[in-house]
């Protein structure tokens, strides 16, 4: 009746139940790419979650007070741009959520916190692209750069910055290259500013998904012809 952790090579076992409801489960994957578990439960459909970090915790990991996990590499996502219809209007269909669409951040704190979490990023020149500020309970938090912003303060749950979904972030106008508000591809620095105490990870922009940059002047063009 529902997915069991154990991390001493199954000398003990803990419950992952967060969002879960208490159903049987009848299979279990981890992608072996991006070590996203996949579970298949008995009348209650699928449901997916991402372990990298419960594959890299271990006991030295929770007896520190803090600790930044590796980030995995991201891939921008460019979805429902242009007046695009990405969507299905038909009577009944399903939406599901899916994972975040930006650079994933996680960190584990042992104890909750006093002060604020600051989540910096820095692009391989030293420059700050993006300073976020993310959740300091007890347990693995997560923080999720949309990888649009240009050097806005984060805000809101989970540590999002302005960028994501649109609000804050430097919008494309009309003549304007959308593709220019997401951050470059390449290497980038993360850091976890916590207590008076620096952690950092390397991570990557590693590529896009959606509409190639030489097809975006055509769409331009065509809305700017056509706004129906």
């Amino acid at each position: 009746m529902g997915v069991f952790v154990s991390i001493t090579g199954g000398a003990s076992w803990l419950k992952m139940n967060n969002n879960m409801p208490n159903v049987p489960v009848h299979d279990l994957l981890v992608h072996p790419r991006v070590n996203d578990l996949v579970v298949g439960s008995y009348g209650r459909g699928l449901f997916i979650t991402n372990v990298a970090p419960l594959q890299e915790i271990n006991d030295a990991i929770l007896a520190k007070d803090v600790h930044l996990f590796g980030i995995e590499p991201t891939v921008q996502r460019v979805v429902r741009q242009f007046a695009a219809n990405d969507y299905l209007f038909g009577q009944r269909n399903t939406q599901t959520p899916n994972e975040p669409n930006g650079m994933v951040i996680r960190y584990y704190l042992k104890d909750q916190a006093n002060g604020k979490a600051n989540v910096v990023i820095t692009d391989s020149k030293g420059q700050q692209v993006a300073r976020l500020t993310g959740p300091t309970a007890a347990g693995i938090n997560t923080v999720v750069w949309s990888t649009r912003d240009r050097g806005d303060e984060g805000r809101g749950a989970g540590g999002r910055g302005r960028g994501a979904g649109g609000a804050g972030g430097r919008q494309a106008g009309p003549g304007v290259d959308p593709l220019d508000q997401w951050a470059p591809l390449g290497e980038y620095t993360v850091s976890l500013e916590l207590g008076g105490t620096t952690f950092t990870q390397k991570a990557q922009n590693a590529k896009m998904q959606g509409w190639s940059i030489g097809a975006v002047p055509q769409v331009i063009k065509s809305s700017q012809r056509d706004p129906s």
